[in-house]
């Protein structure tokens, strides 16, 4: 073989590779790069939820991402159901009626509010205007008063939840509250029917619990237990032990009550009859010694309480 056909061999071999090495990346499927989605913390959404976190960020709270933050722009004073006590609205979500259409469901709104009026915390932990006590509730470490109102008018009922609590000095306010009309209003040809309450409240109620104060309490005025101490003893009418009554007669004491959040009040309380002072429920169980002819004083009784 002389040096020419040598030289064309070798010619063709590289022309081979070159078409091989031309055809690999002519024909190669470009690889597909799968972009990495970093969540966006400006939106705020976790688990499927949005999330607010007040401007000073001291407290959060989740909701469900199908709905959206109210403009509260120009109803900052609405920051608690019946109340007349200054304060702030912090944020509020509005579920509509169209979430349940063709019901006679109008609208749900839950909301946060804040006070730092003395008035206002004085009133934080009790019943006022009508409401009724629910007891106590723990939501993320952090004693709440339970609170319930109904109210009604021109057809429409109004049922209130309200979950209080006394952080910092300030009354908060976390509640919510179902707005409906009566079923009865409507003709059955329109098709109304009656809406599915426990879903709304299991919307809202998950909305209560997921509140979460962001900064440490510095105040800190939770206490251990219920203190209820007697101050003055109003009327003592007791059957004497030696004597025959027709009415046994009953005992009145004026007492202070502080709760678990710290937060006392005074308060009239008779044997026997629960009443109802700064959120709590006291009962007056028993009095000693029993009543004689010997006059006392304050510090002569040994008196018993029942608290929840």
């Amino acid at each position: 073989m002389n040096m020419k056909t040598n030289n064309n061999v070798l010619v063709a071999s590289i022309a081979i590779v070159v078409f091989l090495i031309a055809g690999y990346f002519l024909f190669k499927k470009p690889k597909v790069v799968v972009p990495v989605v970093v969540p966006d913390d400006s939106q705020n959404v976790i688990s499927g939820n949005s999330v607010f976190v007040d401007q000073e960020k001291t407290l959060t709270f989740s909701y469900p991402k199908e709905l959206s933050l109210d403009d509260i722009s120009q109803s900052k004073q609405d920051w608690r159901t019946n109340t007349q006590d200054a304060g702030t609205l912090i944020a509020r979500v509005t579920i509509p009626k169209g979430s349940q259409p063709q019901t006679n469901l109008s609208d749900s709104r839950f909301s946060v509010g804040v006070s730092n009026d003395a008035k206002a915390a004085k009133n934080c932990l009790i019943a006022t205007n009508g409401e009724q006590s629910q007891g106590n509730e723990t939501i993320n470490r952090i004693l709440y008063f339970k609170f319930i109102l109904g109210d009604a008018g021109a057809g429409n009922f109004y049922d209130t939840t309200s979950y209080r609590t006394l952080y910092n000095g300030k009354c908060y306010a976390v509640e919510y509250t179902i707005h409906s009309t009566n079923i009865g209003v409507y003709d059955p040809s329109q098709g109304v029917k009656e809406f599915d309450k426990q879903k709304v409240t299991a919307v809202l109620e998950a909305m209560a619990h997921s509140f979460v104060f962001l900064k440490p309490d510095i105040v800190s005025p939770a206490t251990k237990e219920v203190v209820v101490k007697p101050l003055e003893v109003l009327e003592d009418s007791r059957c004497p032990i030696y004597a025959k009554c027709i009415w046994m007669g009953t005992v009145k004491l004026r007492v202070k009550v502080t709760n678990k959040a710290g937060v006392s009040a005074e308060g009239i309380v008779t044997l026997g009859e629960p009443k109802t002072i700064a959120g709590v429920v006291v009962t007056l169980t028993e009095v000693m010694p029993a009543k004689t002819d010997k006059v006392l004083i304050l510090s002569d009784y040994k008196f018993t309480f029942s608290t929840k």
